[in-house]
């Protein structure tokens, strides 16, 4: 049988969402920020969505 990994709790789970920005970032502007390429901000983006750690807004 193979291994199975478990997901440890977050220590943070009961703490309030902190804001890095006070507005809404695109893509673009993370990007240049962070000295990284588009297409790895919107990878990193669409997986910390499925944290539910950042959120889209339009």
């Amino acid at each position: 049988m193979g291994t199975r990994l478990r997901r440890k709790p977050c220590r943070c789970a009961n703490r309030r969402p902190s804001v890095l920005s006070g507005r809404a970032l695109n893509a673009e502007e993370i990007a240049v920020t962070l000295s990284v390429a588009r297409a790895n901000i919107n990878i990193s983006l669409k997986e910390l969505q499925g944290w539910g750690l950042v959120k889209v807004t339009h």
